[in-house]
C-alpha cells in the first residue's frame, strides 16, 4: 500500500486538474482538490452549490491502491464534470453531452471503473 503526504498530492492534484481544464478546454479552475478519506463508494466527485462550482475531491483510497491509469481517468471525468459546468454545458452522468466528452478524452463512465480496495 502507498503512503503519500496529503498535501504534497494535492497540491500535484490540482496542478494536473489546472492542465487538462485549461488545455482541454480553455477554463481556469478556481476551486480547490482535495482529497477526501471518507470517499468509499465514489472515486471522486465534482461538488456544486447553490450553482456555483466548489470543489473536487478525490478518495485516498483511490491514490494508494489505484494505478496511474485509474487516477487519470477519474481526474480526467471529474474535469470533464466542472469544465462542462463551467461552459454552461450538460456536465452531469449519463447526459450525451458529458459521455461523449469522456470517450473523446478516454475516461471511464460512472460506475464502470473499479479500484481494488
Amino acid at each position: 500500500m502507498r503512503k503519500f503526504d496529503v498535501k504534497t498530492i494535492e497540491i500535484q492534484l490540482k496542478d494536473m486538474c489546472e492542465y487538462f481544464v485549461q488545455n482541454a478546454y480553455g477554463v481556469e479552475l478556481d476551486i480547490p482538490v482535495l482529497i477526501n478519506n471518507r470517499l468509499k463508494r465514489s472515486l471522486g466527485r465534482f461538488i456544486e452549490k447553490a450553482g456555483k462550482a466548489y470543489r473536487i475531491e478525490f478518495s485516498g483510497m483511490l491514490l494508494t491502491n489505484g494505478t496511474e491509469e485509474q487516477i487519470m481517468s477519474v481526474l480526467k471525468h471529474e474535469c470533464i464534470h466542472y469544465a462542462l459546468f463551467k461552459l454552461g454545458r450538460n456536465h452531469r452522468d449519463g447526459q450525451e453531452d458529458f459521455e461523449n466528452e469522456l470517450l473523446k478524452y478516454g475516461s471511464h463512465s460512472t460506475n464502470s471503473l473499479h479500484v481494488k480496495r
